[in-house]
């Protein structure tokens, strides 16, 4: 089996994706919930879009004054600048501008070249040789070799190495036999990163900022903006400071009050986009009660998924029913399952399945009673009020705990639940979402096991070939659907907006705002 992704810099095969961000709620939000509820049958669905400044004569002098910088707003990042050593996500986004990859996507997700020039791949898949642009240098003037890229691979083969890197399904030949063990040296790069990026790191300000200036042996050319910034904000601070021409750039509530707060600054120009990612609930198949999948089909029959997108997102989100996002090449909805909510048939389908409703109105199947567990991090999830009305009127008990995030990573990891709500990370690549349902992957936390699936799965990274894996992930959306290791939820909305004065900026659901980095331009 093989399977290839990108290389960066001297790193190897991007996008290993690990942590879980986790979407719940409590019983606070009852309340709202039934107030919202009313008002769902007038939520209008909004469709992606592109906004321009409609005057552009309102830029703030803020703004106005930075002549050769841009400033991006981001959530604290943990200050470990070194691909696959850091463990906080937004490091991932602060080290993209230091370091460039050999093959990075494009805005549909497919592989575009890089620092390298070109690559072939031999006809049997099992030897891939790529062929680095001329003259590559690092940001300190040393050349970018092939042997930079070899000692990665030996890197991130090495029995030292425990990052969140994992080559495993790499299966490069050799990669199980090295054994130098020898890694402590590279803590002291965590904050002086050497790479061959469009910018270099100037210098991190815990908790306030991260300086970036030009990197003038960038292969491509020094970017034309001289300094870049990644200025740390919060929910409570995002509209402030953009608002005040503090930040050229940032993310914002996807919610009708964010659009028309945004329009209403006149200087900014405004992208809603669906985003590369989903939510969902893990479903424990390894409990006894969930192992049948009649049970497992009932609990998605019976919940009113699109109430929980409508109560959440206010339009800016949609129901899923595919485990990947519909801007990835293999979404498709074909010959899909979508469980539309029907009580009547979850109700068939869990007395088929022996569970009779007793006289305090539980269902059970001999002494055992339908009680459903749902673990959660957050206190403003919509699911658990819908939820809990779903499921009561199926017989089902439904009991939700809000826990500390390790907490629950830890219940996850040990299987100690019945639900679990989860949102997938940005998507590379289709396999990102549905390599974990494998029956032998190490972070298989749905306890998931299906023969066809596995052997779905393994085709599926077994070629390079876009339409062929297309093929295979249809088939596996179809099986997926007929026996359901979780409950997906719904694709979301993301609201970017960035000042008029920044040319060139065009946020993708791959790379973020990395691939504009070099192109960017400030305009008089």
């Amino acid at each position: 089996m093989k399977k290839m992704t990108g290389l960066v810099l001297t790193m190897t095969f991007a996008s290993f994706l690990s942590a879980c961000a986790l979407n719940s709620s409590t019983d606070e939000k009852a309340n709202k919930e039934t107030t919202s509820a009313v008002q769902t049958a007038d939520i209008k669905q909004i469709k992606d879009q592109v906004i321009k400044a409609s005057n552009t004569g309102n830029i703030p002098a803020k703004a106005l004054e930075r002549k050769d910088t841009f400033i991006a707003g981001m959530s604290a990042p943990g200050g470990v600048f070194l691909p696959y050593f850091y463990d906080n996500g937004w490091d991932g986004n602060a080290t993209s501008p230091i370091f460039s990859p050999l093959v990075d996507l494009d805005k549909n997700g497919k592989p575009i070249p890089i620092l390298a020039k070109s690559w072939e791949i031999s006809d049997d898949q099992l030897v891939y040789t790529f062929h680095l642009k001329d003259d590559l240098k690092f940001s300190n003037g040393s050349p970018l070799t092939a042997d930079d890229v070899a000692f990665t691979l030996t890197l991130l083969h090495d029995p030292a190495y425990d990052g969140w890197g994992d080559l495993a399904t790499a299966t490069i030949k050799g990669g199980k036999d090295y054994t130098y063990a020898h890694l402590d040296y590279l803590k002291k790069l965590y904050s002086k990163p050497v790479g061959s990026g469009p910018y270099k790191l100037e210098k991190y300000i815990p908790g306030q900022e991260i300086r970036y200036v030009a990197n003038k042996n960038y292969y491509d050319g020094p970017p034309k903006v001289k300094n870049f910034i990644y200025k740390v904000t919060t929910p409570e601070t995002t509209s402030q400071l953009f608002e005040a021409g503090e930040t050229d750039y940032d993310r914002f509530p996807a919610e009708p009050e964010s659009v028309e707060q945004l329009k209403e600054l006149g200087f900014a120009n405004i992208k809603v986009t669906t985003a590369n990612s989903y939510s969902y609930a893990y479903i424990n198949n390894t409990k006894p009660y969930l192992k049948d999948k009649a049970v497992r089909q009932a609990l998605i029959y019976g919940l009113d998924r699109q109430k929980i997108t409508d109560v959440t997102y206010k339009g800016y989100g949609t129901v899923a029913n595919v485990p990947v996002s519909p801007v990835s090449w293999a979404y498709t909805e074909d010959g899909i399952n979508k469980y539309k909510y029907d009580v009547k048939k979850a109700k068939q389908l869990l007395d088929e399945a022996g569970w009779k409703v007793g006289k305090d109105g539980i269902r059970a199947k001999g002494e055992t009673k339908l009680k459903i567990s749902y673990l959660t991090s957050r206190n403003d999830d919509d699911f658990i009020p819908i939820a809990k009305e779903n499921y009561k009127a199926l017989g089902i008990q439904f009991n939700p705990e809000v826990l500390d995030f390790n907490t629950l990573l830890t219940k996850l990891n040990k299987k100690d639940y019945d639900l679990a709500a989860v949102s997938t990370p940005m998507l590379s690549d289709p396999d990102d979402a549905v390599a974990d349902l494998a029956s032998t992957h190490p972070d298989n936390s749905a306890g998931y096991s299906n023969p066809k699936v596995d052997k779905l799965l393994e085709e599926s990274v077994s070629t390079t070939d876009i339409n062929e894996r297309k093929k295979i992930y249809h088939e596996l959306y179809k099986e997926l659907s007929d026996d359901p290791p979780v409950i997906l939820l719904n694709y979301r909305k993301v609201i970017h907006a960035n000042n008029a004065r920044i040319s060139g900026l065009n946020p993708d659901n791959f790379t973020g705002i990395s691939s504009s980095l070099p192109n960017l331009s400030i305009k008089e």
